[in-house]
């Protein structure tokens, strides 16, 4: 994992007398988000053990610094720490007093997305269908996205019809939040048309390629990779046809050497 410990700006972590839950919390997902991982875990390690000495279980302060420790474990490749933690932390939530169906949702999405990484299909596919069952009392977005998770696990399960039906309805929830012309519609577009793609439906495929790249174009700026990322896939479904020829002009400039079928 990245690191800062040898950066002039090196700012110590771990545990000091003057740490808080407050500032422990904040400095790891920042470090997070700079990509310094092993400093963003001493900090987010150091505000877990504070937070069990200090608070109850149910602590909201506890249950962030659970999900931010398990975050890293995830990024890390350490799966099994990271599923611990994400067990407990879904255990938390579902016995506490004040159980929150937002923090339930994200809970059950980010067990099942592990299991889906570590092709544990069965165990992901009851949470992320729980997920999906809690969404709508939440917001149409969050519906959107537990529809779209369970698609992604069906795709890679090599349940395409299954796929489609899923993403295809997220594609109809976030049409009626968004529009056409928005980031979430885009990438649900690309979702798709993978799954089209992996069952050799290429004609759908590159519709669906075709669509969420003048989407983005209309959104985004030229050099941007999401753009590439619908060149490429785009470029790979007409490959896959047979159309070499019009394959070709995608494979260039900033999408050359880049594949970003995921």
């Amino acid at each position: 994992m990245r690191s800062l410990k040898h950066s002039l700006n090196f700012v110590p972590t771990g545990m000091r007398p003057s740490d808080s839950l407050d500032r422990l919390l904040p400095r790891a997902a920042h470090l997070r988000n700079q990509g310094f991982y092993e400093d963003a875990l001493e900090a987010a390690k150091s505000a877990c053990r504070l937070s069990r000495k200090s608070l109850g279980p149910t602590d909201p302060d506890l249950r962030i610094a659970l999900n931010e420790v398990a975050v890293l474990y995830k990024l890390a490749g350490n799966h099994e720490q990271a599923e611990a933690l994400y067990r407990e932390l879904l255990t938390i939530i579902r016995v506490g007093p004040a159980r929150q169906n937002d923090e339930t949702w994200a809970a059950l999405n980010n067990l099942g997305l592990l299991y889906v990484l570590t092709a544990r299909f069965s165990d992901a596919e009851s949470l992320l269908k729980d997920a999906v069952e809690i969404a709508p009392s939440i917001s149409g977005e969050e519906y959107a996205t537990s529809l779209s998770n369970l698609g992604g696990l069906h795709k890679e399960s090599e349940r395409y019809g299954a796929a489609r039906t899923s993403f295809s309805r997220a594609l109809e929830i976030s049409r009626v939040l968004h529009g056409e012309l928005h980031r979430n519609i885009a990438q649900t577009l690309n979702n798709l048309g993978l799954a089209y793609l992996s069952n050799s439906e290429h004609a759908e495929a590159e519709v669906c390629f075709g669509r969420g790249l003048e989407a983005r174009r209309a959104i985004l700026q030229p050099q941007h990779p999401d753009i590439a990322q619908s060149l490429n896939n785009l470029a790979l479904c007409l490959k896959a046809r047979g159309d070499y020829v019009a394959s070709d002009p995608p494979m260039t400039g900033l999408t050359r050497n880049r594949c970003f079928c995921i």
